[in-house]
């Protein structure tokens, strides 16, 4: 009688994302979270996830993602947060971030 064996092999990833220094605004404190970050701006953010910039601004309309206006009026989003969203993993950071066909 042969004896079956059976081998489990787990794969871990990480992903890095780069941004470029022109792009953000460094040391600003979160208003949210009160961390000091280097905030980025939502078209980095949508660039580097692959997702509209409309996306991005639903999340921070949503109250997903931390944000703060500059005295341009453009928006800044919180690393932070986007960190969090990212690994919750949960349905909802696949169907509101990573979902664009239904956009």
């Amino acid at each position: 009688m042969k004896v079956r064996r059976t081998r489990q092999i787990t794969i871990q990833t990480t992903e890095t994302v780069s941004v470029s220094v022109e792009q953000v605004a460094a040391d600003v404190t979160c208003r949210h979270c009160g961390s000091a970050v280097i905030m980025l701006p939502p078209e980095a953010v949508a660039t580097a996830f692959g997702v509209s910039l409309r996306r991005i601004y639903r999340q921070v309309e949503g109250g997903l993602l931390h944000y703060q206006e500059t005295g341009a009026g453009g928006l800044l989003i919180c690393p932070n947060s986007l960190r969090n969203l990212v690994e919750s993993g949960s349905a909802e950071l696949r169907h509101n971030l990573k979902d664009e066909e239904n956009v």
